[in-house]
């Protein structure tokens, strides 16, 4: 398998609002693509594992080789993340739906309280790569901040949504602060995508 960068259900001028077009394409065509071909070069001496999606490498991370592992942990977790980011963006969307809504109400009681949750956890985030995630966690839905190349995948954790955040969001995203800029995540969240991997995670 040839890992790819994730085809993308839109354009990223629908996603100016969130995401100015110079700093997607600088983030999908040459930061994200960077981390796929340097997973593919380091995939390319071992041709057992080139059959594996990015997923089945992050979780069967602790078998690779220890020569491979740092590589694929680095690179893989990267594609990872980043394929996440994008796969769960969607211009125009509207809130949680299905399972996954009734799961966010049982769990915080009300999506005001999980928005909130959530916002303040990506807020205290302050590093060049910082990443906010909901997930399901041994069946339950948990609000979870990684740094770098860190993957939160695991046999027990599925990572259903997720937000990528910079040291300092104003340099990137017009000029916003990290709050306007967390605050428009939530307009361009696509919520079906989110229920799938819910749907993934818990079935």
């Amino acid at each position: 398998m040839i890992h790819r960068l994730p085809e993308l259900s839109y354009d990223f001028h629908e996603l100016a609002a969130f995401i100015s077009q110079k700093e997607f394409q600088l983030n999908y065509f040459e930061i994200h693509k960077c981390y796929v071909e340097n997973l593919n070069k380091a995939l390319s001496k071992y041709i057992s594992y080139q059959q594996y999606s990015v997923t089945e490498l992050m979780m069967k991370l602790k078998y690779l080789p220890e020569d491979l592992r740092h590589d694929v942990k680095k690179y893989g977790g990267m594609h990872f993340n980043y394929s996440l980011f994008w796969k769960i963006l969607k211009p125009d969307s509207g809130g949680p739906i299905g399972t996954l809504k009734n799961a966010i109400r049982d769990t915080y009681h009300d999506f005001g309280v999980f928005k909130k949750e959530f916002t303040d956890i990506a807020l205290d985030l302050n590093a060049s790569d910082a990443w906010c995630w909901l997930l399901v966690q041994k069946g339950n839905l948990k609000i979870m901040k990684t740094y770098g190349y860190d993957c939160p995948i695991s046999k027990d954790t599925y990572p259903v949504l997720c937000l990528k955040l910079w040291r300092v969001s104003s340099l990137f995203v017009k000029q916003k602060q990290n709050l306007e800029y967390i605050n428009d995540f939530w307009n361009f969240i696509n919520w079906e995508e989110a229920e799938n991997r819910y749907l993934e995670a818990m079935y």
